[in-house]
């Protein structure tokens, strides 16, 4: 670790971006119970998947063209 070193404006973005990632791949690493990106992503997919409903295409129109009228 490096503290206190002197760099210019124009190395700021690129080594605060490579800091952020190496820290959350750190993190990622020590905790046990941390899925993979990809892993969580399809994870939420499939919890909000399974909690959408079909609504018929009659009852879809209704509410898109006039949501005041309960059906």
């Amino acid at each position: 670790m490096v503290s206190g070193a002197c760099i210019h404006v124009k190395q700021a973005a690129g080594l605060v971006r490579e800091t952020v990632m190496n820290a959350s791949r750190a993190y990622r690493n020590l905790k046990l119970a941390c899925d993979r990106p990809n892993k969580h992503r399809e994870n939420v997919f499939q919890q909000v998947k399974g909690q959408l409903t079909r609504t018929p295409v009659a009852e879809a129109v209704t509410h898109l063209y006039a949501p005041m009228i309960n059906s």
